[in-house]
């Protein structure tokens, strides 16, 4: 069980990193470099993005499988992690790519939940790499 949950702590401290990469590297750089082609920048990052959220929701199912599913903290932040993921890849994500076409409210709120939505992931990973690591 020991390995395990030290392999289950890597994943998710791996996750919790390509994730803030994502968001404090990759969008602001792809942005920067291509600062005449706002739509380029905007694809290259949606799909550094959409790698890193299909990425979570693997985590997050090996943690549900491989986890202990006696302990609720763990097993509930790795939902999280499904659920978020899922959300991000099947509702944000293609919102976005339309330009929020079919979204009630401005583009820059649905840009604002899709960060949001990012940040609780990262805080999830993050908060599960944490959970993994310490004694049971």
């Amino acid at each position: 069980m020991a390995l395990r949950r030290r392999i289950l702590a890597l994943l998710s401290a791996v996750l919790g990193g390509a994730l803030l990469l994502a968001a404090l590297g990759v969008a602001p750089l792809a942005f920067r470099i291509l600062p005449d082609d706002r739509v380029r920048a905007g694809t290259l990052a949606a799909e550094v993005f959409e790698l890193t959220y299909w990425f979570a929701l693997a985590v997050g199912v090996v943690a549900l499988l491989f986890g202990d599913l006696r302990r609720p903290r763990p097993t509930l932040t790795a939902l999280l992690l499904v659920v978020l993921s899922g959300v991000q890849l099947g509702l944000v994500a293609p919102l976005l790519a339309a330009h929020g076409a079919g979204w009630p409210f401005s583009f820059a709120a649905l840009h604002g939940t899709a960060s949001a939505v990012h940040l609780a992931l990262i805080a999830a990973a993050l908060g599960l790499a944490w959970m993994f690591s310490s004694p049971s």
